[in-house]
């Protein structure tokens, strides 16, 4: 698993959170799927408890997670990582919600909104029909047991939210473009507002002591490239209270349910994606006071893109740092008391009570025992160690495909984890980038300096030419030469690692020279592969017209 490429890696598994979306019935999936079968799955699951890196049950609030096996394949473990129960035929893209009646609400890799019973029976559907409007990343099944859909539509460049009843008809809808068209001076993004979580406000005390706005069964949307939450009133679909204060790319916006300690407060994830020391943040705000009440940040906790946080019934939060790569349980104390490292980038993952549904319900619940496999406090996100966030183009090369620097000259600070070595790739880009110009030799170098150091030291020094590199591999456009640095002894340091590459003479070095995206990791995390599931091609093209339609590429 390559982490450093976090964005762009990133963003093409958020295109398995879109789509387009029909009406239908339906009865239960028989092959329809390409991937593993039930025995693949089973193996590949039979992992999970080794992916449980710490565990304080007295602390922890215990229940069963709902999690998605490499970001699609929906299953439920207990606290100490073993799975109860598993979905196999099942492909989900992002978001799965466990419903008390033992059914999975799923948005799918096919970009429908599907409902499952316990036993993988397909009940209900949204299906593909019409590419004027896209469901993408989140859902909301109301009170009144309707659905609210947060769709894309690609010719307003903006989100809207339809209400749809169980028979498909749409009751009530909901355009962004209308709605806060005066906002969309925050942006010059093409897709103006990104929304990527919506809730039905439940009952709150704001509400209760007569602030209008708070009505439960007002929707609460997060709209990241805004960088803004908002509340829209129904049905009038006025905008009546509005939230911007220090959002950088924010996800999961949820009022608190009552009953839960903060109870009407508004938690959201925020992932500061442009912050210069790479630190995410979980915030809970008083939407009446406008004020923070509290924070959780940490030095290793940074997810770029992606990441959720549940409330949980103790006071304790949930955490699935996406593209950290973990979900850990932290107190309000600000200790992590549960932390599940899986071989992948985990994706909303979510809790639910022993006794959430008759199935879970008829389970002895298990014995929950102590696990201290490694210190969570020492832990280090995937995201803070990754070279570049942006600033890359991804290109296809031969069977797959490279992802190289914008920039020839670039420095980024990283804060390095436990046995971190880093790989850099230099060479040649075949492309017919040095047509017209002098293909003279190039000199690579490679720096580390920590934070506390005057000078830096030297990693790599190399003069060449193009003709050094005489081939590539077949279909290929790239030339690269790779070398490994061991990097533990500045192991939880934060220090700035600079590429430079310049002309033999000192002047600008000529275009065909590349590098590759460095790679930063640590044996521990790199230990476990998941197993990689070929894609149909009806999937792959399905994501190819998310990423476009949202955004994500040119």
């Amino acid at each position: 698993m390559r982490h450093s490429w976090a964005l762009i890696a990133g963003l093409v598994s958020l295109a398995a959170l879109v789509g387009v979306w029909r009406f239908s019935t339906g009865t239960a999936r028989t092959g329809q799927d390409t991937g593993p079968g039930p025995p693949r799955v089973e193996k590949a699951l039979s992992q999970s408890p080794e992916w449980v890196d710490f565990h304080l049950p007295e602390l922890s609030d215990g229940g069963y997670n709902l999690a998605l096996y490499n970001r699609r394949i929906p299953f439920l473990m207990d606290m100490n990582g073993a799975v109860v129960h598993r979905w196999p035929d099942v492909r989900a893209a992002g978001r799965a919600t466990l419903l008390p009646t033992g059914h999975l609400d799923v948005l799918t890799d096919r970009g429908h909104l599907e409902e499952y019973d316990w036993e993988g029976r397909k009940t209900w559907s949204f299906e593909s029909a019409q590419s004027s409007q896209m469901l993408h990343h989140d859902f909301a099944r109301l009170r009144n047991g309707d659905f609210l859909l947060l769709v894309h539509q690609p010719s307003k460049r903006s989100d809207s939210l339809l209400e749809v009843d169980r028979s498909g008809e749409v009751v009530w809808t909901w355009d962004s473009r209308e709605a806060i068209r005066e906002d969309f001076r925050r942006t010059s993004r093409p897709n103006r507002t990104h929304m990527n979580s919506v809730q039905e406000l439940p009952p709150n005390r704001w509400f209760d002591q007569g602030h209008e706005a708070f009505r439960p069964g007002n929707i609460l949307v997060s709209a990241r490239n805004l960088n803004a939450l908002y509340i829209v009133e129904r049905p009038s679909g006025d905008v009546v209270w509005r939230y911007y204060e220090g959002l950088d790319w924010q996800h999961e916006a949820r009022m608190v349910p009552a009953g839960l300690p903060g109870a009407g407060n508004i938690l959201f994830f925020n992932n500061r994606y442009h912050s210069v020391e790479r630190q995410s943040a979980i915030v809970e705000l008083d939407p009446l006071e406008r004020s923070v009440v509290w924070t959780y940040r940490s030095a290793g906790f940074f997810s770029a893109t992606e990441g959720i946080q549940q409330a949980l019934s103790n006071g304790n939060l949930l955490v699935t740092s996406s593209h950290g790569g973990r979900v850990f349980e932290v107190t309000r104390e600000k200790r992590i008391v549960w932390q599940w490292v899986p071989p992948y980038p985990p994706v909303r993952v979510s809790r639910y009570p022993y006794d959430f549904c008759p199935q879970l319900a008829s389970l002895e619940p298990p014995a929950e025992r102590p696990i201290r496999r490694h210190d969570p406090e020492r832990f280090i996100d995937a995201d803070q160690y990754s070279f570049a966030l942006h600033d890359v183009r991804h290109v296809p090369s031969g069977d797959s495909s490279v992802v190289v620097l914008r920039e020839a000259n670039q420095c980024r600070q990283v804060r390095l984890p436990d046995g971190a070595e880093m790989t850099v790739g230099y060479g040649v880009d075949h492309r017919g980038r040095c047509e017209g110009t002098t293909s003279g030799p190039a000199r690579f170098g490679v720096s580390i300096r920590p934070s506390d150091a005057e000078a830096a030291e030297q990693l790599l020094e190399r003069t060449i030419g193009s003709e050094t590199f005489d081939s590539q591999e077949p279909g290929g456009v790239f030339s690269l030469r790779r070398e490994t640095f061991p990097l533990a002894r500045h192991e939880r340091q934060t220090v700035e690692i600079c590429l430079t590459l310049a002309g033999a003479s000192g002047g600008p070095p000529p275009p065909c020279y590349v590098w590759e995206d460095p790679e930063i990791r640590t044996p521990a995390r790199s230990a476990t592969e998941p197993f990689e599931e070929e894609k149909s091609a009806e999937v792959l093209e399905h994501e190819r017209q998310q990423l476009e339609a949202l955004g994500y590429v040119n």
